[in-house]
């Protein structure tokens, strides 16, 4: 995943709009850091200084991971970031709603550009929130549960998994349709075997067999 992927999708996956308008009030949050800083102000500063180490931390450990040891930089290992980043960009937005209602030549605009940022980020993150549950396709795993076992329950109809979490999915709901071989199942998929041998290796007492790859079915 990308810095600019991350970004997107940590701001509501609605495209750069909100996240440029999320790094907006991210940056309007450090500049009220900075003058809290320079006066002195040592208590908000160090509560809003430790809001920046607790979501800037996490992401440079997991960049060094991923480049040293294994790739791990992705959205759901860092959303413990979340609130973080949420916290610091609200902060930037009251920022500047109070910097504009003290200073009567900046009253106006400031205000209108704070609610203006405000209102937009809310709007963007509702329409996220709508395009998730209308248009993304979810992994239905009770559904799929349902399906399978109405197809592949009997004891003739061998079931495989392409991964142990997806096995583990498909008993929670019905401990039956655990695989009759799944030891020796991951021990082929570990081989990285071709699929001629795969075929040698699956018993052939069988009927059929039932290959569970995803949440979902058509």
């Amino acid at each position: 995943m990308t810095i600019k992927n991350f970004a997107i999708q940590l701001c509501g996956n609605q495209g750069l709009s909100l996240a440029i308008l999320y790094l907006v009030s991210y940056f309007l949050g450090l500049l009220a850091v900075i003058k809290n800083w320079v006066k002195k102000d040592l208590i908000k500063t160090w509560e809003q200084t430790l809001i920046i180490y607790c979501f800037l931390i996490p992401v440079l450990i997991t960049c060094i991971f991923s480049a040293v040891i294994v790739p791990i930089f992705y959205n759901k290992y860092l959303l413990i970031v979340l609130p973080y980043f949420v916290i610091l960009s609200s902060t930037g937005i009251t920022n500047l709603l109070y910097i504009s209602w003290s200073d009567p030549k900046l009253k106006v605009e400031g205000i209108f550009i704070g609610l203006s940022l405000l209102i937009s980020i809310i709007a963007l993150s509702l329409l996220g929130i709508k395009f998730y549950f209308t248009k993304t396709r979810t992994q239905d795993i009770r559904g799929s549960t349902l399906y399978l076992a109405e197809k592949c329950l009997e004891d003739q109809y061998l079931r495989l998994y392409y991964t142990t979490a997806m096995e583990n999915a498909f008993s929670f709901y019905n401990p039956n349709l655990r695989s009759q071989i799944s030891k020796q199942w991951k021990t082929i998929l570990k081989s990285n075997t071709n699929r001629e041998n795969i075929a040698k290796a699956i018993p052939s007492i069988y009927d059929q067999v039932c290959l569970g790859i995803s949440g979902m079915r058509p």
